[in-house]
């Protein structure tokens, strides 16, 4: 269980740290608890009309499945389509949806093969501004600025996803669903960032993202509450541990890496691992201690199909096609065409597409998996050696 660190013994703890003055080189290191992670999708409009047009999607959004239509097939006849789609029709009175992938030509379950389906053309995103990076370091590729004005930013996941209403919304609302299952305790992911000079300007610092044993602590308010300490869980598929720069607060990766992360999704489908191939992060230490910003990278483009259709199966990929406004075959065609890295080297075909998630982060104490130690160095925590790894000390968390 998460415990608070607060009076007398959190301000004994504290005092080393209150002498440790900037004034002469020495280790240092800052903890946080993600609050909310979501794919870095830049919203057109300053209302929450999510199904109206916006700069980002001025043609307006993907319309929701017109069902009779889709279900309709040289083997179906659209009353017969209507029928199945009616509960006291079918006689049943249930609300089933296991019908939903079983559309295509000839019969074929559409959420495994999906190349079946034609006729799906997509909105895409038409706004100019993104967030992300320039992946492949060609300023004229990407077809996106940052707002800081970075040309040629890769992020193609939002090209083809963002005029879809299951992704597009305010900041810190597009993925609320799994938010929610992460306040509730469905996962946890930390960040720990050390160094040896000054935790506002280093240039040689070490940041490790780790997934926590321990669920998120919220306030009276149901907001995610500060300075609780969790215990790492040592998975290496959910840790990444990167050397970054830090420069008047502002945290950058050195050169690109393969990141392993805990992905957003909470339901029980899998894949849960998020793996980006070239990936680059930027967060900024605010004022008040916390963390913001964005990392992405090349993501296996059918991962992010599978994530949604599920394994094959109805469940998932029905719910998300009825609640979540998608079109899952017309989707995959889109990502497959949007595939923008990771190419086959026999085949040449691309199969990773840039993706870029950002973050919202309280400051917290991170302790190794015993809880014994708070974690002052961002050191990788493999299973089996976790008990010697991360060393002793006190982080003061902000």
């Amino acid at each position: 269980m998460a415990v608070r660190w607060t009076g007398l013994c959190a301000a004994l703890l504290l005092v080393p740290m209150a002498f440790a003055a900037p004034a002469h080189a020495a280790p240092w290191s800052k903890s946080w608890a993600i609050e909310i992670y979501e794919p870095a999708h830049v919203y057109g409009r300053t209302d929450n009309a999510k199904n109206q047009p916006g700069t980002d999607c001025p043609h307006g959004v993907n319309p929701d499945n017109d069902w009779e239509k889709l279900l309709t097939t040289s083997y179906r006849t659209r009353a017969e389509a209507k029928k199945l789609l009616d509960p006291e029709a079918r006689g049943d009175g249930r609300f089933d949806r296991s019908f939903y992938y079983m559309r295509g030509p000839n019969r074929e379950n559409v959420y495994i093969h999906p190349e079946v389906v034609t006729g799906t053309h997509q909105i895409d995103v038409e706004g100019k501004i993104a967030l992300g990076f320039d992946l492949d370091g060609n300023p004229n590729t990407g077809g996106f600025t940052s707002p800081e004005g970075v040309k040629g930013v890769d992020n193609a996941f939002y090209r083809v996803s963002g005029c879809w209403m299951r992704w597009r919304g305010p900041e810190r609302t597009v993925a609320s669903y799994s938010n929610d299952g992460m306040h509730d305790g469905v996962f946890t992911v930390v960040m720990v960032l050390s160094g040896d000079k000054d935790p506002a300007n280093d240039d040689n610092a070490r940041l490790g993202i780790y997934l926590s044993k321990d669920k998120l602590v919220k306030d009276a308010n149901g907001e995610i509450a500060p300075d609780f300490t969790f215990r790492i869980d040592p998975q290496l598929a959910f840790e990444t541990v990167a050397d970054v720069k830090v420069t008047n607060g502002v945290i950058e990766t050195k050169a690109p890496l393969t990141m392993t992360v805990r992905d957003f999704y909470t339901p029980g489908f899998f894949p849960k691992e998020l793996v980006l191939e070239k990936a680059q992060m930027r967060f900024q230490i605010k004022a008040d201690g916390s963390l913001q910003g964005v990392f992405g990278g090349y993501r296996d483009w059918m991962v992010h199909f599978i994530g949604t259709a599920g394994n094959g199966g109805w469940s998932a990929g029905s719910i998300h096609e009825s609640v979540g406004h998608i079109n899952l075959p017309t989707w995959w065609h889109a990502l497959k065409r949007a595939a923008d890295g990771m190419p086959d080297p026999k085949t040449g075909e691309m199969k990773g597409i840039s993706t870029v998630y950002r973050i919202w982060a309280k400051p917290a104490f991170v302790a190794t998996p015993d809880g014994k130690q708070n974690v002052t160095r961002a050191v990788r925590f493999e299973p089996a050696k976790s008990a010697q790894a991360g060393g002793a000390g006190v982080s003061a968390g902000r």
